[in-house]
């Protein structure tokens, strides 16, 4: 570990750092999460870029050590600046993240000036295997440490210090531990051989059973004159991934299968990614282009560029393929061209030809009430849907309105003022309640003659009613859970509450709900699902004995 500390300082002192943030946000209010993933998120990038620095400065200032160690300062200092700019320009995220995922990408590309190119993908497996095992130790063992501790001096167990733990051993201990092993030099790799028994015994005949199940789909479409399923899609690009993989993985072992794989392979493939973009063209052509099908257009390229390099002096400039995917990822997030402005393009124009056509769309304003009347239920589906491809993004078309409210229904209630009714996506909220009281605490009961233990009383009526049955009576519970429900996205700290909840039944009975869980969807009106434990009790001066 200490050559490597030597050799890429500003990364691992961005890693503790981030490892650092994250152990601290363990412990801050909720509230306050986005500054402190932030934070982590620029501290990593920082890292990813000193590592890929250093890699291009061993090869271009291979004499000149302190202009490398000028160039890791500037890595580490360039994370002030980039956070103010993360943080404060949220629409700008998008284009830092797809950043950082071609510097990732790039730098396999670099490695390639102290290592093999036969060995670069096999070492890096090595090195994630090799960090997972050390990570999940040290994170075990200080989980089961702080355990005994909390148990038998303290009695009791806060889940803040297991979550700061476990960024400890990732951020702390896994990402160092996987650059040390990674960016070993040519002469210090040794690649075991259970590389060699996953990859090639054991994967790859794996790999050849996957793409005859495709082929098997695909005949079977071509019998049945039907078009194959977007389901399809992710099997295509599974397969097609495996084959990138395997393609940099096997190059470490020539023997006949080796070979036969890369000689055939490609050919394979062809059909199978003509297939992927006929259903692309087909799905676009239907409902447009959504940020998920954006990326499987840009993933097709990439998976394009492989084939034919693979092709292209028998693949000796297979490692393109890192320049490439970098380039694609940039124009993907960082381009005019991105996944947010091409997609709300695409989807923005289908809803204007609704509007359009029925005459709704005038001075740069929808008629709401006029489109709550007499726009049909397929003209209300196509506008929710596309207005579902585009909600995540901040960015809206010029004509939408916007609602003043910070809370999370705010997006459905913009399309609601904008168009007059209600997206499908608002129906699916789901709102959620849960008691659990520990078998610690202490509970206060009334002066009791009579005391019983709750059961849960089965109704046909569970989606309005949340019936318990205690003696002879049966007792609604929905009119004291249903005010309790809040929506899941929402204060998902303080979901889950502690305190036993005291109800009076009427007729002398009191109820105290020991543990208590409801869901409810379509507003809070309907429950879903509904538990409850606890008892009831009566008072002495209602009846006793």
């Amino acid at each position: 570990m200490l050559p490597s500390f030597l050799r890429f300082p500003a990364l691992h002192l961005l890693t503790l750092g981030a490892a650092a943030v994250l152990m601290a946000a363990a412990f801050k209010p909720f509230e306050r999460i986005d500054f402190f993933t932030s934070l982590a998120f620029c501290l990593v990038f920082g890292a990813a870029l000193a590592f890929a620095v250093q890699l291009l400065a061993e090869k271009l200032l291979e004499k000149r050590i302190k202009a490398r160690l000028a160039l890791q300062a500037a890595c580490a200092l360039f994370v002030i600046p980039l956070f103010i700019f993360y943080k404060n320009f949220e629409d700008a995220r998008i284009a830092v993240t797809s950043i950082f995922f071609a510097l990732l990408a790039i730098c396999p590309f670099l490695l390639r000036f102290s290592q093999e190119e036969n060995e670069i993908l096999p070492n890096i497996f090595t090195a994630l295997f090799a960090a997972f095992i050390i990570m999940m130790c040290v994170g075990c063992a200080l989980s089961i440490i702080y355990w005994a501790l909390s148990t038998l001096f303290f009695d009791k167990s806060e889940f803040d210090f297991y979550t700061a733990i476990w960024s400890f051993s990732f951020y702390a201990v896994a990402l160092n531990t996987f650059v040390a092993y990674s960016s070993k030099k040519h002469e210090e790799i040794k690649i075991p051989k259970l590389c060699k028994i996953v990859f090639l015994y054991t994967l790859l005949p794996l790999y050849a059973l996957l793409i005859l199940v495709l082929y098997c789909y695909l005949a079977k479409s071509a019998i049945t004159l039907s078009i194959p399923m977007r389901d399809a899609n992710t099997f295509i690009s599974v397969a097609t991934a495996l084959y990138i993989l395997f393609y940099f993985c096997l190059s470490y072992y020539d023997c006949k299968a080796t070979r036969l794989f890369k000689k055939v392979c490609p050919f394979v493939l062809l059909p199978l990614v003509a297939v992927q973009i006929l259903i692309s063209i087909d799905r676009i052509r239907a409902h447009g282009i959504s940020p998920n099908r954006y990326a499987v257009v840009m993933y097709t390229l990439f998976t394009c560029a492989a084939i034919a390099l693979s092709f292209y002096k028998k693949g000796k400039r297979i490692f393109l393929l890192c320049p490439i995917l970098a380039g694609l990822l940039v124009f993907a997030g960082a381009s005019p061209l991105n996944i947010q402005n091409v997609p709300l393009w695409s989807q923005t124009r289908i809803m204007e030809k609704i509007l359009n056509e029925r005459a709704l769309l005038a001075d740069g304003k929808v008629d709401a009430k006029k489109a709550a009347e007499i726009l049909t239920n397929e003209e209300r589906e196509v506008l929710s849907r596309a207005y579902e491809k585009i909600r995540v993004f901040n960015k809206r078309p010029k004509w939408f309105e916007s609602v003043q409210d910070k809370d999370e229904l705010r997006r459905e209630k913009d399309f609601e003022k904008t168009f007059g009714f209600r997206t499908n996506e608002e129906k699916k909220l789901s709102y959620y309640f849960e008691l659990d009281v520990p078998s610690s605490k202490k509970i206060s009961v009334p002066p009791a003659s009579e005391f019983y233990v709750l059961e849960r009383e089965k109704s046909d009526e569970i989606s309005e009613k949340c019936l318990v049955k205690f003696s002879d009576k049966t007792y609604d519970l929905s009119k004291d859970i249903r005010p309790l429900l809040r929506l899941k996205e929402k204060d998902v700290d303080k979901i889950t509450e502690s305190e036993p909840i005291y109800i009076d039944a009427g007729d002398g009975y009191t109820i105290a709900l020991t543990y208590a869980c409801a869901n409810a969807s379509d507003g809070e009106g309907r429950f879903s699902y509904f538990f409850a434990r606890g008892f009831a009790v009566k008072s002495e001066r209602n009846g006793g004995k």
